[in-house]
């Protein structure tokens, strides 16, 4: 069982690591030269506290998150295809 709940922690690390790369990686393209730098900075900051906020919330908080990056990602690429 623990097996299965270290592969689950995992997974759920990748994914929200994953979205927060994808969020900042558009918002790099729609942004200023002048900000870009702070924003790469955040996106470190993010990378390194992912494991923590998913280790200190639970799963339903964490999937509610995802799927609100997941929804935000969803509208920034529906706008930015026409």
């Amino acid at each position: 069982m623990t097996n299965f709940l270290l592969k689950l922690f995992a997974t759920l690390v990748i994914g929200i690591v994953a979205a927060f790369i994808y969020l900042f990686k558009i918002i790099l393209n729609y942004s200023s030269e002048e900000i870009k730098p702070y924003i790469i900075f955040l996106l470190i900051i993010f990378i390194m506290a992912a494991p923590l906020f998913v280790y200190y919330t639970r799963s339903t908080i964490f999937l509610g998150i995802l799927s609100l990056f997941h929804k935000i990602v969803r509208k920034i690429n529906k706008h930015s295809d026409k």
